[in-house]
């Protein structure tokens, strides 16, 4: 099992505000919630909040391929994504898992704790931890290479 920047619980400031931010939209009246959901300036926030690449201008360069491919998700679909944070608890979940798993996690995450994450680590039987450095949040999205590359490294080695 691989998790990559597993949310445990919405810690940190940003991760609270993100957070508040989509359950104001449920409340909202479909256009405005549209419109709200859709603002370039809101999202450009959010994904300041969650990319923490050294590089400035990799980080930039992240942002603005992912403002222009948040357009082509579904509102809906993004507003169900937050409502699974709330749902499970996985550091209660953890002591369950027997199979071998990684977690690849960012050292710079605004949404979750460095601490919380070691401490999921640390309750499942079978799990390696993998900290990537000055990442923030979405990883796949933010050091693709390396995050295929750990992967394929560790289902090799399994």
């Amino acid at each position: 099992m691989i998790l990559i920047t597993p949310v445990i619980r919405v810690e940190k400031i940003w991760g609270h505000l993100a957070t508040w931010g989509h359950k104001l939209a449920k409340i909202m009246p479909s256009a405005i919630r549209q419109r709200y959901l859709s603002n370039s300036p809101y999202q450009h926030f959010a994904f300041w909040i969650m990319f923490k690449h050294g590089d400035r201008v990799k980080r930039a360069e992240i942002i603005r391929e992912s403002l222009a491919e948040s357009k082509k998700v579904n509102n809906i679909l993004r507003l169900g994504m937050l409502d699974d944070i709330d749902r499970h608890d996985l550091e209660q979940l953890a002591v369950k898992i027997k199979v071998p798993c990684m977690v690849i996690a960012g050292s710079r995450d605004d949404i979750v704790r460095v601490s919380s994450i070691e401490s999921l680590v640390k309750n499942m039987e079978n799990a390696k931890l993998v900290m990537v450095k000055d990442a923030g949040h979405l990883l796949p999205i933010e050091h693709p290479h390396f995050t295929a590359q750990t992967i394929k490294s560790w289902l090799a080695n399994l």
